[in-house]
């Protein structure tokens, strides 16, 4: 008796738990099981750039891209990082070629460029490298790399700190992409070795479902060019709104701080889709063959979110939901397939955002990123903010 006991207890604890996954992974990531793109595309002859594609998913989808021919370039801020991820992919794609992969190997090529996006020096550096002097095409575009971070310690959340979160999310990609999309949108001579096509032209920015919780007052942004206003509760002996970091910290309580930072990230997230909703009118005339997407590769185990700095009780906490997380979250290559899909699907509609391999709706309360004049001003508030002419097609 007391065996059928435990045995039923089990079974329902067990059976419990697989509907507490099943809920969890509708919930966080809109379906049971993640779609993979199954596309036998090949690549061959396209030119890709990926930022942050030496880890997580941006390795996971360069990896879906070297195995079907494309020649890709590893953006990173480290050259030993990168190397290191040119090295295990190689290794990577020769086992699976030895092996006999389900997936047809056709063998592209993966190198490293050093890119870092904190920094519009190395920035610039990176295109005139890229076009000047390896006078590489370009063909895809993918804005992967970003910084998340929990930071729930008041001094780790500073200024410094969100004006780079703020720059390496959203502004430093919209200057990267600016300058490259007059070459990206050069007509190309090129073909695939087998096919004959052209490769398809495409920028993509990796954005998240956390975006339905950005927003930011668009005629402030407007009337002040300056984001931190929109998005922070400033000193008020500071008239331009950002003052001294000391002061900053000192005006605002910890979890002001943790909203801040909130509120930052998840604002990053929104304006890389309406960033891609503008691209589209501003290309449209001049860069006809360029199409534009915003992915949301869904919640995945990536170590953009580090917990190093958690307080010893969210540790805990942390170590006990993780296991239970894991069957809710995707692996990294699971989170790659929007992007891919978006690459390799003809079909794939230009300006929308995705989820799941499909257009999803966007979930801002707001619905900023179907609002073309608050699209309008951020374009003009980055370009002012970097010191670019209101179009990349045009010189003032």
């Amino acid at each position: 008796m007391s065996m059928s006991v435990w045995f039923l207890g089990g079974a329902l604890v067990f059976l419990g738990s697989l509907l507490a996954i099943a809920i969890g992974r509708l919930w966080y990531q809109q379906t049971l099981f993640t779609p993979y793109v199954t596309s036998k595309k090949d690549l061959r002859g396209t030119y890709v750039i990926i930022t942050g594609g030496n880890t997580g998913i941006g390795y996971a989808t360069a990896k879906g891209l070297v195995e079907r021919g494309a020649h890709v370039i590893i953006a990173c801020r480290s050259k030993e990082k990168g190397e290191a991820a040119v090295k295990d992919l190689s290794m990577e794609i020769s086992k699976q070629a030895k092996q006999g992969s389900k997936q047809q190997i056709r063998g592209g090529k993966v190198e490293s460029m050093i890119l870092n996006l904190s920094d519009l020096k190395s920035v610039d550096e990176f295109i005139n490298e890229y076009i000047n002097v390896k006078k590489y095409p370009l063909d895809v575009l993918i804005n992967n790399a970003g910084i998340g971070g929990v930071q729930l310690e008041a001094s780790k959340i500073t200024l410094n700190f969100l004006a780079e979160l703020w720059q390496v999310n959203y502004l430093h990609p919209f200057y990267l992409t600016f300058r490259l999309l007059p070459h990206m949108a050069l007509k190309s001579e090129r073909a695939s070795s087998k096919n004959g096509d052209t490769p398809k032209k495409c920028v993509i920015n990796v954005s998240s479902v956390y975006h339905e919780h950005g927003n930011f007052d668009s005629k402030l942004l407007g009337a002040t060019q300056c984001i931190h206003k929109t998005l922070l509760t400033a000193p008020n002996n500071k008239k331009d709104g950002k003052g001294s970091e000391k002061q900053y910290q000192a005006s605002q309580s910890q979890m002001q701080l943790v909203q801040a930072w909130l509120k930052y990230y998840a604002t990053s997230k929104l304006a890389q889709i309406m960033h891609v909703k503008q691209l589209c009118q501003v290309s449209r005339s001049h860069a006809p063959n360029v199409q534009f997407f915003a992915v949301n590769p869904g919640y995945c185990r990536t170590n953009i979110w580090q917990f190093d700095d958690l307080p010893w009780f969210a540790k805990v906490f942390t170590i006990c939901v993780y296991p239970w997380l894991r069957f809710i979250w995707r692996s990294c290559d699971d989170g790659a397939q929007t992007a891919l899909y978006c690459v390799l699907d003809d079909h794939a509609s230009t300006g929308k955002y995705f989820s799941n391999c499909y257009v999803d709706r966007t979930l801002d309360s707001c619905q900023q990123c179907d609002n073309v004049q608050d699209c309008q001003i951020l374009w003009q508030y980055s370009c002012n903010a970097l010191h670019l002419p209101k179009s990349p097609f045009s010189s003032s």
